[in-house]
This record gives C-alpha cells, sequence and structure tokens, in this order.
C-alpha cells in the first residue's frame, strides 16, 4: 500500500475527487477489513498517515486488574509481562502492522504481544482483505466522482433535447447512447419512437428525460417519444 499516497494525489488531481473524502473512505475501509477478519468485538482504529502514505490501524485495549474481555481488556500483569506499562483505567493502543513490508515489526510485535493481541494467526488474510478494500474504496469514490459531475452536467438540462450516438443495442432493444464526455445515457425500448430501428453508430436526438445520482440506477434517462421531445422537434422543423 506504500503507493496509496500516489494513487491518492493522482485522482484529486486528474479527477477532481475531494482528498478528504478519499482518505475517509480508505481509513473505513482498512478499519472495517480488520473487523471483519478479527470480529467486530475488537476496537480498531484506522487512520491516514500521509508521511508514510499508508492506512496506519491500532487495536485499543483498556487496562483493568482482571480480564473479562480479551478483546477489548488487558491486565497489568499482562502489560508487565510484555515489558510495557499502562495506567489502570486507560485505553492502550497496540499498532497491527498489517502490511507486507512490515513483516519483521509484525514478527517482532507478535514476540512481544502475541498473547495479548492474538494477531499472527490472520495477518495474511487481513493483509489482502485490507489492500483490496483500500482499492476498492478508491474505486467507489472515482465513481461518486464521476456520477457527480453528470449529475451536476445534466440535472438542469432534463426535457431538454441533445444528440448522441448510439454505442449498443442490448435486451429487451435498449440502446446505451454516448453523448460524449464519457457520458453514455440510457434509451429505454419504451422511449423510442415505434419507427425506431436503431444501430450502433446511428446519430440521433432525444431529450433528457431524467437523471439520477443513484448509482443502482442509470445516470441519464433519455427518451424519444415525451411531450418535451416532440415540442423539441416541433421547434426544429
Amino acid at each position: 500500500m506504500k503507493h496509496l499516497a500516489n494513487t491518492i494525489r493522482a485522482v484529486v488531481a486528474e479527477c477532481g475527487v475531494i482528498e478528504a473524502d478519499v482518505v475517509t473512505a480508505c481509513e473505513l475501509a482498512v478499519q472495517t477489513a480488520a473487523a471483519e477478519v478479527y470480529g467486530d468485538a475488537r476496537r480498531f482504529e484506522a487512520a491516514y498517515d500521509r508521511d508514510a502514505g499508508e492506512v496506519l490501524l491500532h487495536q485499543y485495549m483498556e487496562v483493568v486488574v482482571a480480564v473479562d474481555n480479551p478483546n477489548t481488556q488487558v491486565s497489568l500483569g499482562q502489560l508487565e509481562a510484555a515489558d510495557t506499562h499502562g495506567e489502570l483505567g486507560e485505553d492502550v493502543g497496540f499498532q497491527v502492522f498489517y502490511l507486507p513490508a512490515h513483516y519483521q515489526l509484525a514478527r517482532a510485535q507478535d514476540m512481544q504481544f502475541g498473547a495479548i493481541l492474538g494477531l499472527s494467526q490472520q495477518r495474511e488474510t487481513l493483509s489482502r482483505v485490507a489492500i483490496h478494500a483500500a482499492k476498492q474504496a478508491v474505486i467507489a469514490c472515482l465513481r461518486n466522482a464521476e456520477r457527480g459531475r453528470i449529475v451536476a452536467e445534466y440535472a438542469p438540462i432534463v426535457g431538454q433535447m441533445v444528440c448522441g450516438l448510439v454505442e449498443r443495442v442490448g435486451r429487451h432493444d435498449a440502446a446505451m447512447v454516448s453523448l460524449g464526455g464519457g457520458v453514455t445515457a440510457l434509451l429505454p425500448k419504451a422511449a423510442q419512437h415505434p419507427r425506431d430501428r436503431l444501430s450502433p453508430g446511428e446519430r440521433i436526438t432525444a431529450v433528457v428525460a431524467s437523471v439520477s445520482a443513484d448509482h443502482d440506477a442509470p445516470a441519464v434517462v433519455l427518451s424519444r417519444t415525451s411531450e418535451a421531445y416532440l415540442l423539441a422537434a416541433l421547434r426544429l422543423t
């Protein structure tokens, strides 16, 4: 994950993504991955370190006299046995070394705190899950930024005519239409003219029928049968 800083800088500079959004998403992804691997009973916190260019992960445990919950508590005796210290009632944090580059640090930690943390058996799993989760978090930020750009561009022109190029005709004769600028809109069969026999490469006109920020829905939906389209076509003639 040492290239994470470069990736974040690149997506911010080239794609207009807000850096804080990407950082927060990566932190949440690593923290969620830790809970997935080790269980959500443990108290994990993730924080992006700009100098190191990686997301640091810590596990926090309360210092107690006698341990009732080994996932969230550590005794004074255990800390003394591990040659460290803590104050009764305070939270002590242990960095979780999960990245492949931290292998030697992880081994040293297992030797000193292995009996307390019990992390060694699943470090490789956490490394794989966390790195994948962070990558997916960056991709999600890019998708959100792109969808936001499309909504901002096309929401103000709902009901207006646009020109596009049919990219493909899919199931149920729904057509995907390129509007330029990397934007592809959906033209459902029900919104096509009865005489339409669309084919890839054909240039058509349509009105923007709807725009959605929901990733489960098409960003832009077109129509060639709505009243707005008919009125726009009449004005052109």
